[in-house]
């Protein structure tokens, strides 16, 4: 039997340096190890890239990379946006003999245009397609009063998605909470669903105790700083701690909280507050590194709509984690279960504020709850792990 033509649909992809990114191509690397032939047909790169220029075909780690061009606008605007998803999806839209030519479809919801393309082909060719899903769009959107759920447009990307659903064979979501809200508020069918969650390559942290009297902790934020993240208690926790010395807060990342972080640090004094923009994989890590605290955060309004995709690199660099989450979600139960860390679930900055106050100096607790972190990792988010669970739909 000869081995299957894979072909991967996203808008980012090698050697763009986000997670977005960055997954996409460790899988079809992966599944080109396993004697796939695996194909990609992604977006040209451009903010996220640190190569001035890359080639419109190659073959890198046996995955055989077309890359489209595309309007690429800016991302700050609402409009900047759109004509970016509608460019790369024409420019997607164009190659059917790519998409005839391949098996297997296996599609990322960004942008959220993109799995329509792909399910039109999966009908007209009958492949076999997987959507990834990493947010469900339009819900969140309206859940964050971004869009009118009467809206034209709501009702357009709903009709769209139920398009989707009927049309591919797999999806895959990234916690258990997504899968239940696709089949209580989508009701879509339980065994078409699967739960294969994000990982992160191993960081192989130092986990050894050390005798020292070190009192300062770093408390750190990375990813996006956008609607869904509750980044107001973080602000506020650090402006309740502003005179305690040794307990400082870094934010790293983009978003449209952004700015407001900027302007309390300000407005408020807060020399406890550090920012940093966007920062390349290989220079992040290094900072989520010197952390001593992680925080994850996500609305509660959200909650079953996304997944905090940083979480998968604090459990590989071993870091005590704080989430500021809803309950009866996969990163709270963990944490619950595995004691990595501390759950804040009342948004409550009085107590996030004291339970730091409890963490800093007590160096044996951060070190018990870090290992805890590792070998939860080790358990479940690395990338064999995951990749084995994405070989069994591929079956």
């Amino acid at each position: 039997m000869k081995n299957k033509n894979i072909l991967f649909l996203c808008q980012y992809f090698y050697p763009e340096k986000i997670s977005s990114g960055v997954l996409p191509f460790e899988l079809a690397t992966s599944l080109s190890k396993e004697g796939y032939n695996v194909n990609a047909l992604v977006g040209y790169p451009k903010e996220y890239s640190d190569k001035n220029k890359v080639e419109l075909n190659e073959t890198i780690k046996g995955v055989n990379i077309k890359r489209v061009k595309y309007i690429q606008s800016s991302r700050s605007n609402f409009i900047g946006r759109i004509m970016n998803y509608i460019g790369f999806c024409i420019s997607i839209a164009i190659h059917p003999l790519k998409f005839k030519a391949n098996d297997i479809f296996i599609c990322y919801t960004n942008p959220p245009l993109l799995p329509f393309i792909a399910a039109l082909y999966n009908r007209l060719f009958k492949k076999q397609m997987i959507l990834i899903v990493y947010d469900l769009y339009p819900d969140v959107a309206v859940k964050l009063g971004m869009l009118n759920n009467k809206s034209i447009i709501v009702k357009l990307f709903n009709r769209i998605n139920n398009f989707v659903y009927k049309n591919i064979n797999t999806i895959v979501v990234l916690s258990s909470e997504m899968k239940k809200y696709l089949i209580e508020i989508k009701h879509l069918d339980s065994s078409k669903i699967r739960v294969i969650p994000n990982w992160y390559m191993d960081l192989k942290p130092n986990l050894e105790y050390s005798e020292s009297d070190k009192k300062n902790i770093k408390v750190f934020y990375g990813g996006n700083m956008g609607l869904a993240q509750n980044i107001e208690i973080i602000l506020e926790t650090a402006k309740i701690l502003k005179n305690e010395k040794g307990i400082e807060f870094y934010f790293v990342g983009h978003g449209i909280k952004k700015d407001k972080i900027a302007q309390q640090k300000e407005k408020e004094n807060l020399e406890n507050v550090y920012i940093y923009n966007f920062l390349p994989k290989d220079e992040y890590d290094k900072l989520v590194q010197t952390a001593d605290i992680v925080i994850v955060s996500l609305e509660k309004k959200v909650k079953g709509l996304g997944s905090p995709s940083k979480v998968y690199s604090y459990l590989s660099a071993g870091k005590p984690i704080i989430a500021i989450m809803p309950e009866e979600t996969d990163v709270v139960n963990d944490i619950i279960r595995w004691k990595n860390g501390i759950v804040i679930t009342d948004e409550n900055c009085e107590k996030l504020s004291k339970e730091l106050l409890k963490l800093k100096g007590n160096q044996k607790l951060l070190l018990e709850m870090g290992k805890n972190s590792r070998i939860l990792f080790e358990e479940k988010y690395t990338l064999d792990i995951c990749k084995k669970q994405y070989l069994n739909i591929l079956k």
